[in-house]
C-alpha cells in the first residue's frame, strides 16, 4: 500500500500507525475479553469442583462425626434408661418375692404333681376295667335245666 515517495511514506506511516493502534486496541480488547471469559469459565469450573469436593468431604466428615456422637449418646441414654428400668423393676420384684418364696412355691407345685400321679396310679390299679369275658351263667333267673 505504501510507495517509496516521501509524501506517501508519511501517509503510509500515519495509516500504518493508525491500523497498528486500532489492531492493538482491538486485539487487546478481544484478547482480554476472551482471556477473561476463558479464565473465568475455567477458574469457575475448577474452583466449583474443588470447592464442592472439599466441602462435601469436610461436611461429610463433620456430619458423620456429629451423627456418630449424637447417635452414641442417644443410644447410650436409651440403653441405660431401659436397663435401669428393667433392673429396677426386677429388683423390686425380687425384693417383694424373694427366691426362697419362689422355690417354696415350685416345691409345692412339684409335690402336688407327684401326689396326683400317685393317686391316678392307685386308682387305675384298683379299678381295672374288666377285660375278661365270662362264659359262666350266674345269677338269678337263669333259664335252663
Amino acid at each position: 500500500m505504501c510507495n517509496d515517495t516521501v509524501a506517501s511514506q508519511g501517509l503510509c506511516d500515519y495509516f500504518c500507525g493508525f491500523l497498528y493502534d486500532d489492531g492493538y486496541t482491538q486485539g487487546s480488547e478481544e484478547g482480554y475479553s476472551k482471556g477473561f471469559e476463558g479464565g473465568y469459565s475455567k477458574g469457575y469450573d475448577v474452583g466449583f469442583l474443588k470447592g464442592s469436593d472439599e466441602g462435601f468431604a469436610k461436611g461429610f466428615e463433620g456430619g458423620y462425626s456429629k451423627g456418630s456422637d449424637d447417635g452414641f449418646a442417644k443410644g447410650f441414654e436409651a440403653g441405660y434408661k431401659n436397663g435401669h428400668d428393667k433392673g429396677y423393676y426386677k429388683g423390686l420384684y425380687d425384693a417383694d418375692y424373694p427366691i426362697s418364696y419362689l422355690i417354696n412355691n415350685q416345691v409345692l407345685v412339684i409335690e402336688n404333681v407327684i401326689f396326683c400321679v400317685i393317686l391316678i396310679f392307685l386308682w387305675l390299679k384298683w379299678n381295672k376295667p374288666q377285660t375278661e369275658v365270662s362264659t359262666e351263667k350266674r345269677g338269678y333267673g337263669a333259664i335252663g335245666p
